[in-house]
């Protein structure tokens, strides 16, 4: 939750606590090249893949790509403020519903992360990115290479699998203010980071967007996490692209975030403290060959599962392509 001397929604709060599991979440945002290796696939046709009420509508509404894309013969078309034009293999993907996000991320053998899994990560990234103010307005690809992950913040809302809810202790405020997120608690999916279209300003680790799971013309694309209960592994159909490891007891608040980046081993430690008296040291499989330190100081309080990091989640690197 952010500090009470800053402007925040009241679906931001209270503070609370969580308990996760030790987990990893990419280093990058889920790309076109990824999304075209779901299509070839049949990844539409592919029952497995899909929740069924998700198949449910891909099927009555004869869906084949995100919308505002024209897939064929390999070439990827988008439609956007500036004309029709193809995309590059490397930069986001967007427009695709909760149903899709879900079923792509299956499909690249991971899930898409919880809310509190993404703030964790995002809490101590600063708040930069591809928002309106740069004038783009429409998804980029990732940033060379850097020690912190990519594309938290702006480009792209990132799908997650939380439902839009209330946190414990959450008491809608009286009168009209109180309807202004509470009364919409119910079939939403939390999406979190800002996109393009956002104001910088407007974004915070914290904040809260929401949606229903068969929502398209937002600029909504998806970052995938995965457990580390059943130990490493390496993902299908993704070159050596890396995720952050998030693993360690402690208290954490609602978060902050930033862009990602593509990492490979090595370590990283941070040190973050929280609303508790304590501090507690945490790894990130990096590529930088030696240990920096870092200190977060969060607001809200949350729990997060004990461990160790393991073997970073590896992720395809993006083929080259055209750059507009």
């Amino acid at each position: 939750m952010p500090a009470s001397d800053r402007f925040h929604f009241d679906h931001e709060g209270p503070r609370h606590k969580t308990w996760l599991e030790p987990f990893q979440l990419a280093s990058r945002l889920v790309t076109v090249g990824e999304m075209k290796a779901f299509i070839d696939a049949g990844g539409y046709e592919t029952p497995s893949l899909w929740l069924s009420e998700g198949l449910d509508f891909v099927r009555l509404n004869g869906i084949r790509a995100p919308q505002n894309v024209r897939y064929e013969a390999g070439e990827y078309r988008v439609f956007g403020l500036e004309g029709e034009r193809t995309a590059s293999d490397d930069e986001p993907v967007a427009h695709v519903s909760y149903y899709e996000a879900d079923a792509i991320a299956r499909f690249l053998e991971g899930r898409l992360p919880s809310e509190a899994e993404w703030e964790v990560v995002a809490a101590s990234m600063p708040v930069v990115g591809n928002f309106r103010e740069m004038g783009a307005l429409r998804p980029l690809s990732a940033p060379v290479i850097t020690p912190v992950p990519a594309q938290l913040f702006g480009d792209v809302w990132e799908w997650t699998h939380s439902n839009y809810a209330p946190y414990p202790g959450y008491v809608a405020a009286a009168g009209a203010l109180g309807e202004y997120n509470g009364k919409f608690m119910v079939n939403q999916y939390v999406l979190r980071g800002g996109s393009c279209f956002t104001p910088g300003r407007h974004v915070r680790a914290t904040y809260r967007n929401f949606w229903h799971p068969d929502t398209r013309f937002q600029v909504t694309g998806l970052r995938v996490a995965r457990d580390l209960r059943d130990g490493p592994r390496r993902m299908r159909r993704m070159h050596t692209t890396p995720a952050v490891s998030r693993t360690g007891s402690r208290s954490v608040s609602h978060i902050e975030s930033r862009r990602e980046t593509r990492i490979a081993s090595g370590t990283v430690s941070h040190t973050v403290s929280h609303t508790a008296s304590h501090t507690v040291p945490h790894t990130v499989p990096h590529t930088v060959p030696h240990t920096v330190p870092h200190t977060v100081s969060h607001t809200v309080s949350r729990s997060v599962g004990g461990g160790r990091a393991e073997e970073p989640l590896e992720l395809p690197r993006p083929k080259e392509g055209n750059h507009e």
